[in-house]
């Protein structure tokens, strides 16, 4: 499951408007919030499928017709701007914008709202997917992760018309004149949210920022030795800066194969020892006390295995330590766990 953050709740290293331009580049999706006291509202007009079929029967029923051979072009064209079903929009949390609109967003940060193609919201398992009520294709709910859709892929999928009305609008007219109670409103930086993984580069933290009771915490001297330094800025953002209390391993692999260009096995590792409950074999040792807050998560392993590799003075040579790997074996890990493990305490030679 995929965590959507507040863009204003985040501490940026680079600008608001830097941050949009780059998932913008990518074809990731930025979402805005939905006030709360307007109505959302899908319209389905004739081109849409569940009417196709009804269509295309009036139309073929009249093809023998010769009074209305010469019209079929012209009736289609019509038939297909009817409105044939209004519904509202249940648990309404985010819009999705359209990368046509972002440019004028970042020049102006601000951008008026009068019509919207995808509308996201929360299931039962508080995972964030597209609105059931303007979903063309069934078969959507077989999709495991929406995160990974694009907004043109949300957008293909969705019914397009998606409206907006004031809250005290609560049922729309037979006649569809409540076309004319539509509103729009402004979406600015500050209603905006965007999945936590596309924006990890662009969150200022850093080791000083940890506390000293949290597991990712370093002491100084043992810092700017390894890859550690990386991985408990991870660590400590993803699961107490943001309030993380579970990720999946396998997403949490992904994100440091992105972020820090580690191979899958490599990031599978260093991936155990930074989540807060990892799954796995566990570790024991008498000269590391667990975390009180975190008592599960396994860094503070690694941070030993950096004393001792700082100790033995065998971070010299960028060579495997066997006092490390040895620690790590004591320690319960199994064996690819104690061989990673060693390589993310390596010394690491500052170029």
């Amino acid at each position: 499951m995929e965590r959507v953050v507040q863009l204003s709740s985040v501490n940026l290293n680079k600008s608001t408007a830097s941050v949009i331009k780059f998932l913008m580049d990518k074809g990731r999706p930025i979402f805005f919030r939905v006030p709360d006291n307007k109505n959302a509202w899908v319209i389905k007009r004739g081109q849409d499928e569940y009417h196709l079929k009804d269509l295309m029967k009036e139309i073929l029923s009249n093809a023998n017709k010769v009074t209305h051979c010469r019209d079929m072009t012209q009736q289609i064209k019509n038939k297909s701007n009817l409105i044939n079903e209004v519904k509202q929009i249940n648990r309404v949390c985010y819009g999705c914008l359209e990368a046509v609109d972002l440019p004028v967003l970042i020049a102006q940060k601000r951008l008026t709202i009068n019509l919207l193609s995808v509308i996201m919201t929360f299931d039962t398992s508080g995972e964030l997917i597209l609105a059931p009520e303007i979903n063309l294709k069934p078969n959507m709910n077989s999709i495991e992760d929406y995160s990974m859709l694009s907004p043109s892929a949300l957008i293909s999928v969705s019914c397009s018309e998606i409206v907006f009305t004031h809250k005290t609008v609560e049922h729309w007219a037979e006649d569809n004149s409540t076309l004319n109670q539509i509103v729009g409103f402004d979406v600015t930086f500050d209603s905006l949210a965007v999945y936590e993984a596309d924006i990890l580069k662009f969150i200022h933290n850093d080791l000083d920022s940890i506390p000293d009771d949290s597991p990712y915490y370093i002491p100084t001297e043992l810092r700017g030795r390894s890859k550690l330094d990386q991985l408990a800025v991870i660590g400590f953002l993803l699961f107490e800066a943001l309030n993380n209390k579970w990720i999946n391993s396998n997403k949490l692999a992904i994100i440091l194969q992105n972020k820090l260009g580690y191979k899958q096995t490599m990031a599978e590792s260093a991936a155990f020892f930074i989540n807060a409950e990892p799954g796995g074999i566990k570790g024991s040792h008498a000269s590391v006390a667990s975390n009180d807050k975190y008592p599960n998560c396994q860094f503070p392993f690694l941070v030993e295995a950096l004393r001792i590799s700082k100790f033995f003075k065998s971070d010299c040579d960028n060579k495997v330590s066997s006092e490390v790997v040895e620690f790590l074996g004591t320690c319960g890990f199994r064996h690819e766990n104690c061989k990673y493990g060693e390589l993310l305490v390596r010394y690491l030679k500052v170029k």
